[in-house]
């Protein structure tokens, strides 16, 4: 497991790196299916979860800007998100953004340590970066288990692959 620790108030709950992810991507969805976020209908972010194999998959896509010192940082894709990065977690930020591209960051380097945190060599996460259109876009694929709760309902949770 790559355990992250939440940030105090944020909105993002997950105390693994992998449950973050699977917590944010479908946050995103959920912003993207908002029509007042949302007016043009933009897809950054799609996602499909597979019942039979217990994956959720699919696309991630922000649009970036290199600083004059060198350093990737993420703009903003929508206006009035209601995001919370929390204080005192492992993932510090100011918006939604710039929360889900250090997140992706952290865990693409987290996966490339294949002495710790990675032997199995698993590569659920990617990412490019395209300086020309000023895009980091990649994929992800979190494995996850479905519970049933007492009350009839389903909690989907994401399944550790990291060490």
């Amino acid at each position: 497991m790559a355990p992250i620790t939440p940030g105090e108030g944020g909105t993002i709950k997950a105390n693994t790196a992998e449950g973050a992810v699977f917590q944010t991507m479908q946050w995103w969805q959920l912003q993207e299916s908002n029509e007042t976020v949302n007016p043009l209908d933009q897809q950054f972010f799609t996602g499909t979860k597979d019942t039979d194999t217990n994956l959720f998959e699919g696309k991630w896509k922000l649009p970036v800007t290199i600083t004059s010192e060198g350093l990737l940082t993420a703009t903003p894709v929508y206006q009035g998100l209601n995001f919370a990065a929390g204080t005192g977690g492992t993932i510090s930020a100011s918006s939604a953004e710039e929360y889900t591209l250090k997140l992706m960051l952290w865990l693409i380097n987290r996966q490339k340590d294949t002495n710790t945190s990675n032997p199995d060599k698993i590569i659920n996460i990617t990412g490019s970066v395209n300086l020309n259109d000023g895009t980091i876009e990649g994929e992800f694929k979190i494995p996850f288990s479905p519970t049933l709760l007492p009350n009839g309902g389903i909690q989907d949770l994401a399944r550790e692959y990291l060490a």
